[in-house]
């Protein structure tokens, strides 16, 4: 299933979402889910379907791999919280169908600025 995903995740996005979702399904208890989830919300944030990657991260805290997982907790709440400020600085924009790696510098930039002043409070 992973090499099906990961050789089709340039030529068929969908077939590769689909594979890394069935992986996920299949195995949530495995050591590499995590990673999974991660090349999958990567695929959502290329078609700009950031409301998906969102969703992702937030099921998997609720998974045995990652809620117990100390370091891996955190790390995917920071991640949940910047891509809730990518939605809203986006959305400011009239941006939100932009993929990730399609972002101007500035708007990047306004995005980092504003994911610290949130993490400051």
């Amino acid at each position: 299933i992973l090499d099906f995903a990961y050789s089709h995740k340039e030529s068929d996005p969908d077939a590769a979402i689909t594979a890394y979702q069935a992986a996920i399904d299949r195995y949530p208890e495995d050591s590499y889910a995590p990673f999974l989830i991660i090349e999958l919300a990567g695929l959502y944030k290329e078609r700009a379907s950031y409301n998906e990657a969102i969703n992702l991260y937030a099921e998997s805290l609720g998974l045995p791999i990652i809620a117990g997982d100390d370091a891996m907790v955190p790390a995917i709440s920071k991640t949940l919280r910047y891509l809730g400020t990518v939605q809203d600085i986006l959305s400011n924009h009239h941006a939100l169908a932009t993929p990730f790696s399609k972002l101007t510098p500035e708007i990047l930039a306004e995005i980092e600025k504003e994911f610290a002043r949130r993490q400051a409070k």
